[in-house]
């Protein structure tokens, strides 16, 4: 019996997903997650949230790296926040999490 349970975890694969965005571009925030966009898929869960934090990481350096090319003082704090955010909410950063393949939660109801 262990030998079949550990068959069916490894056929399990992980998907990175994203909520959905309304007409208006918006991240629909409450969506189910049978509506949600699989934009990657990975071979583990650590695999999976290893690339996420990686991403959220590039975004911050990326953000960092625009402060160090501007003259001191022209944006405010609350500003690069905003181009922060911009920057994990273009793929859904913040809502976007790992999920396994056989999640309930991605069957449509």
């Amino acid at each position: 019996m262990k030998y079949r349970h550990a068959a069916a975890l490894a056929l399990v694969t992980w998907y990175l997903i994203v909520p959905p965005k309304g007409p208006s571009g918006q991240i629909m925030n409450g969506a189910p997650i049978s509506q949600w966009r699989i934009i990657s898929s990975f071979d583990s869960a650590s695999a999976c949230q290893k690339w996420l934090s990686d991403f959220r990481a590039s975004a911050k350096t990326e953000v960092d790296q625009k402060k160090k090319g501007m003259s001191g003082g022209e944006w405010t704090a609350a500003q690069w926040q905003d181009l922060f955010r911009s920057l994990l909410l273009e793929v859904g950063g913040y809502e976007t999490f790992c999920v396994a393949s056989d999640d309930p939660r991605l069957k449509s109801k």
